[in-house]
């Protein structure tokens, strides 16, 4: 199968960074704890949590697609994604990803 440049457009346009909304929720938080702005309680819950809790969100017309954080990440003294014996990155759903010196590797080849 041949993977177009619209195929890619069509899946990354939708997807957002929660981390990019953080400095709105800072904002939002002074405007809450110091100015005293009325606020639906249950949604500001909502918005702090996805920014906590939530690495990518991706909006289709009828679907959302939420990635939760990774819980584990492991690198090498430069910074370079790896693990040995273990994954490098872990998910909280147990899904994970072996990768040794920046090179993914099939779970079967655990080092």
């Amino acid at each position: 199968m041949e993977v177009e440049y619209i195929d890619i457009l069509y899946l990354t346009q939708p997807l957002t960074r929660t981390a990019d909304w953080a400095i709105w929720g800072c904002m939002l938080d002074f405007c809450i704890s110091v100015l005293g702005l009325h606020h639906d309680k249950k949604k500001w819950r909502v918005f702090q949590d996805l920014i906590q809790y939530c690495g990518l969100i991706s909006k289709f017309e009828k679907v959302c697609i939420v990635c939760d954080r990774p819980c584990k990440l492991s690198f090498n003294q430069d910074n370079i994604l790896h693990a040995e014996g273990e994954a490098a990155i872990q998910f909280p759903d147990g899904y994970s990803i072996y990768v040794h010196h920046g090179v993914r590797l099939p779970a079967k080849y655990k080092m």
